[in-house]
């Protein structure tokens, strides 16, 4: 838990050292506070998916699709090009889900 809140603060910290277009995610706040952190996931570049109707997810290549509980609806463009960093929380056991369930700590736009 100590580790994941370092790399909150820092992340905070480096989000006010830049000023370029980044879009820092509005609320850091975990939104799947009953699920577990299974990874975090460092910059990575994906594809915003409208997976079904206002369910969007974002895709990594064809098989892996996250799905932010802190989407802001800007960024609910299909097929939009995004940079994007964050925590991945747990599936339940015996849980069917279209998308991970995914915590967004930062995501911008790419080209």
């Amino acid at each position: 838990m100590q580790k994941y809140c370092y790399i909150f603060f820092l992340t905070v910290i480096s989000s006010f050292g830049c000023n370029n277009k980044t879009v820092t995610s509005e609320a850091f706040e975990d939104c799947f506070p009953e699920r577990k952190n299974i990874k975090t996931h460092p910059t990575t570049e994906g594809i915003i998916k409208e997976v079904m109707n206002d369910f969007f997810a974002i895709t990594i290549g064809d098989s892996k699709r996250y799905s932010p509980c802190n989407l802001d609806s800007k960024w609910k463009i299909e097929g939009m090009k995004v940079t994007f960093s964050g925590i991945e929380k747990e599936i339940y056991p015996h849980e069917r889900r279209a998308a991970t369930p995914f915590v967004l700590t930062e995501i911008k736009e790419s080209k």
